[in-house]
């Protein structure tokens, strides 16, 4: 499948596939999951209808080719799924992939990550040649992982394989990496941010930003200013999505309304989306919009996407065993 070169009808495309998934679905659908994962299907050219069959019928498939204790067996089908109708791709295939890039993990002694690993396998395959991921690659986001944790050491986990498979991608030494990734993280903090765990993978994406270190911060503060300007009631669950769109090269106040546009819009699908769902889906759809046809913007995005679900998984797994303690 193309992708369409025109972001302009983003959020009219996310909601005619939002709303199709909906009435294609039962009362037990994952809405928060399933939508994150089908943010990206908008800029497919296809018919919404057609996106949401094939998304459908590939998370069918992988229900079929996993067992339920395997990563690609639960909610998270969802999110891959997206990402293999996004790139017309087997589910046989990638999960033959997906063992064997596992395998290269193991190799490498990277500890088991279960989604985390299973996201950064999506990223890392995103860039690699010809879609086959390396002992090279892994090997390179071991020693990222290994020299990020160096200042780090009871922060970085798993967790931040995303972001981690992210920063492999590119040709910096991992202790330059490691070097400006702590100081992207020492301005925020300086800049009043709390929750370290969460600034972590925050500062890891803003390691791409275009401009200077302390000019991607700048804009950050910036953005989360604006965003408390008008009413909203930040924490630090919104630190991801205010990083993605520190890389959007328009005014603040530009940036916040068209968020804010696209979340009353959001707002009107059913089931309700949550408070952070609401934000999350409309910072990504305005993103997807404001940045237009770059594709390296459009690859950090999915990115991004990962963070979500990651999040929204682990912490329902969180509630699940706090509720039976």
């Amino acid at each position: 499948m193309s992708t369409r070169q025109a972001s302009a009808d983003v959020l009219d495309r996310f909601l005619a596939v939002a709303n199709e998934l909906r009435n294609t679905g039962g009362w037990f659908e994952d809405w928060s999951v399933l939508r994150h994962a089908a943010l990206t299907l908008p800029l497919i050219d296809a018919d919404p209808a057609a996106l949401v069959r094939d998304l459908r019928r590939t998370i069918a498939e992988f229900a079929k080719r996993t067992r339920w204790w395997e990563t690609a067996h639960g909610s998270l089908r969802q999110f891959l799924a997206a990402a293999l109708v996004r790139e017309d791709e087997s589910v046989a295939d990638f999960c033959a992939e997906l063992k064997r890039v596992q395998a290269l993990f193991r190799a490498a002694k990277l500890p088991r990550g279960g989604t985390g690993e299973a996201l950064a396998f999506v990223t890392l395959r995103e860039h690699a040649p010809k879609r086959r991921v390396s002992a090279t690659e892994v090997g390179r986001m071991r020693e990222l992982f290994t020299e990020i944790k160096k200042d780090h050491r009871w922060l970085l986990d798993e967790g931040e394989y995303p972001t981690i498979a992210l920063l492999s991608t590119t040709g910096v030494a991992a202790g330059e990496v490691a070097r400006r990734v702590e100081e992207i993280l020492q301005r925020l903090t300086a800049s009043g941010f709390r929750s370290r765990g969460k600034l972590l993978p925050v500062s890891q994406l803003l390691f791409f930003a275009p401009e200077p270190d302390a000019a991607a911060c700048t804009r950050f503060e910036a953005l989360w200013k604006e965003f408390l300007a008008r009413g909203l009631r930040m924490n630090s669950d919104d630190y991801d999505e205010v990083a993605l769109l520190a890389f959007v090269p328009r005014e603040a106040s530009k940036v916040v309304r068209t968020v804010l546009e696209h979340r009353e819009s959001i707002d009107t699908l059913r089931p309700k989306p949550s408070r952070n769902a609401s934000f999350s889906l409309a910072a990504s759809t305005a993103f997807l919009e404001l940045v237009g046809n770059d594709p390296r913007l459009r690859k950090l995005s999915n990115t991004q996407a990962a963070l979500q679900v990651r999040s929204i998984l682990v912490a329902r797994r969180a509630a699940a065993v706090a509720a039976a303690s």
